[in-house]
């Protein structure tokens, strides 16, 4: 038996992982040591744990493209709008809030626009119609309500009174449409001089 296996079960002492790395868990590290080790748990500082494991591929991508982009022009504004699958899990939703304050700071950050603007939309209200698949929409909703209070230079679409196309998650063709311009007067309030 492995001595790690074995100091859990002859003693009940349970081995923790004080490290984590994006790429130690996607090649498969991580998984090992709980399959092969017995490791039991990880922990990390929570300012450690961000920067290792923070940011997603996809933030990764969406950064590079927009570095590309930039040197054929100039990013004048983002336009956001996520956050069905943070309504699904509390911890999630209470979070969504700060983390998305934080990536929008680390974008301004990486992009070396300290004042670019953001306009966040709203999720559609027809969220709350599903609570048995999204629970916590209201506690993302109020939060992207609210971000634009707490960031500097960020602006806020309203999604009130657009429809879904009929699965209570997607708005439909009118919905999409009206929503862009709503996006598109936001936007233009805040890059006002």
């Amino acid at each position: 038996m492995n001595p790690l296996k074995k100091l859990h079960a002859e003693q009940d002492q349970a081995v923790w992982l004080d490290f984590v790395a994006r790429g130690f868990v996607q090649e498969g590290g991580l998984k090992r040591l709980v399959e092969e080790d017995g490791l039991r748990g990880v922990t990390s500082n929570p300012a450690i744990f961000e920067k290792a494991i923070g940011h997603s591929d996809e933030y990764d991508d969406a950064l590079k493209r927009a570095k590309l982009a930039a040197k054929a022009g100039v990013i004048k504004g983002v336009l956001w709008h996520q956050g069905e699958a943070d309504t699904v899990k509390q911890g999630d939703a209470e979070s969504y809030e700060a983390r998305l304050a934080r990536m929008f700071k680390d974008l301004r950050a990486d992009l070396k626009q300290p004042e670019l603007p953001i306009v966040v939309g709203q999720l559609g209200d027809f969220l709350s119609e599903t609570p048995e698949k999204n629970p916590h929409a209201e506690t993302v909703r109020a939060a992207l309500k609210h971000v634009p209070q707490a960031v500097p230079n960020v602006g806020f679409a309203d999604s009130a009174g657009l429809n879904h196309k009929g699965d209570k998650l997607h708005f439909n063709a009118e919905g999409a449409k009206e929503l862009g311009i709503r996006y598109s007067k936001a936007m233009q309030q805040i890059q006002k001089p």
